[in-house]
């Protein structure tokens, strides 16, 4: 069984080879970022995790039931604001393409990138990049 959590560091480990001029780093971590940032830098979050109940199938067939799980995987992408926002853009598409190239079981529903935004505290500028995941944790339904 596959956790969100384990899905989204998958899902970042694969994207990480296309993306080796930027560093990652995991939310709330507990040690604080280099300030000023000397290159860009991605920051992975998983929100919220919901869970409902889910039967894939027909009458006639045998179906899928289960538990249908889905969260966004949140990488707040930073970069100097040196750097300017179009590179931070292109990063940010960089990043998009890295992540739906990773995800070979085909977790991914959806990618969303926010608009650029200034960060105070690092001097940097910044655009979210949002993944939505979702998997079924199912059991074969017998007839």
């Amino acid at each position: 069984m596959n956790s969100i959590n384990e899905i989204a560091e998958n899902l970042i480990r694969g994207a990480k080879s296309g993306l080796s001029e930027m560093s990652f780093v995991k939310a709330y971590r507990g040690s604080p970022a280099r300030i000023p940032l000397d290159g860009f830098l991605a920051v992975v979050s998983v929100g919220a995790v919901s869970r409902r109940k889910c039967f894939i199938g027909g009458v006639c067939s045998n179906g899928l039931k289960g538990d249908l799980y889905s969260a966004d995987m949140r990488v707040t992408l930073h970069a100097p604001c040196s750097a300017g926002g179009e590179a931070l853009s292109l990063k940010a598409l960089e990043l998009s393409d890295e992540l739906r190239d990773a995800d070979s079981e085909g977790y991914i529903q959806d990618i969303s990138i926010s608009g650029i935004a200034y960060d105070n505290k690092n001097l940097s500028v910044y655009r979210d990049v949002v993944a939505s995941i979702s998997y079924l944790l199912c059991e074969v339904e017998n007839e």
